[in-house]
This record gives C-alpha cells, sequence and structure tokens, in this order.
C-alpha cells in the first residue's frame, strides 16, 4: 500500500450507522463490479457500500473529484447528517460542486452562480423594458381609439 492509500479513511460499512446503508446500495451494486469508492480503496465492494449508489462503476471522474475536494471520511459524515430522503440531492450537490471545482478551480460553483446571476439580471432588465414598451403601446391604443371615439366614428373590432 502505497503512501497515499494509506491516508484516505477506511469506511468500513459495518461501523456506518443503519441510516446511511441503504437497500439501494444492494440494487445499485448487484453483480461483481466495485464501487469507485471501493476500487480506488482496492477494497471488495460489500452489498452494504454507502457510497455504491452514488458512485456506481464507470463515473470514476465523479469520484475522483468528490474524493480530491471532499474525501471519502467527509462525504460519508455528510450522508449521515442528511435525511435519508435527501441523500441523493446532497450527493448530486456533491458532485456538482466538486466537478465545478475540477473545471474552475479558481471559481467553481461561485462563479457559476456570479455568471448565472448576471443572467437573470439582464433577462429582468430585458423583461422590464419590454413590458414599458407594452405599456406606451397600449397608451398610443388607447389615445387613438379616444381621438376615434370623439369622432364620432364607431370602432368595429370584430367582435
Amino acid at each position: 500500500m502505497n503512501s497515499l492509500t494509506s491516508k484516505i479513511p477506511n469506511p468500513n460499512p459495518s461501523s456506518l450507522s443503519p441510516a446511511v446503508i441503504s437497500s439501494t446500495a444492494a440494487a445499485a451494486n448487484s453483480g461483481s463490479t466495485a464501487c469507485c469508492s471501493c476500487r480506488h480503496q482496492r477494497r471488495k465492494c460489500v452489498s452494504g457500500c454507502a457510497l455504491a449508489p452514488y458512485f456506481p462503476a464507470g463515473e470514476e471522474a465523479n469520484f475522483e473529484n468528490a474524493h480530491r475536494i471532499f474525501g471519502v471520511a467527509k462525504i460519508l459524515r455528510i450522508l449521515e447528517l442528511v435525511a435519508p430522503d435527501q441523500r441523493a440531492a446532497a450527493m448530486r450537490a456533491v458532485i456538482f460542486h466538486a466537478n465545478a471545482r475540477s473545471r474552475d478551480p479558481a471559481g467553481g460553483c461561485t462563479r457559476l452562480i456570479s455568471d448565472m446571476q448576471r443572467h437573470i439580471d439582464r433577462a429582468r432588465a430585458e423583461l422590464h423594458r419590454i413590458n414599458q414598451q407594452i405599456n406606451c403601446f397600449e397608451m398610443q391604443m388607447a389615445a387613438a381609439a379616444a381621438n376615434t371615439l370623439s369622432d364620432g366614428a364607431a370602432l368595429d373590432w370584430g367582435c
């Protein structure tokens, strides 16, 4: 075992709280292929592996990014702290954050959020301008209708 693997926490599934080990782990890990976490730690992936549903075989990039940013121990702690019905969303957020940080080490999610906020602000400004134009056109139509009616001519709107 090299020095890198010896520093990685060894999450023993039997030491995890029962709340972390879900029945979906067995379903997601049916077969002989180890999940990315167990493969990274060179361990056999057992049916109760807490990370198997979130890092199945073939998604090594997601696991490597999450492992680099958070580490296995912190990911397992997040799973323990989150309610069972929120675990999938929490892991999607962890993976998204890790992948964003991998693509943009300086900005990560913060830069993405700032970019989206600027986009929203521009869209709101455009919506405001369009609403002003609509109000202007409605006032012009009302004025034109008032002028036409004051001349004694009836408007036929086709109703």
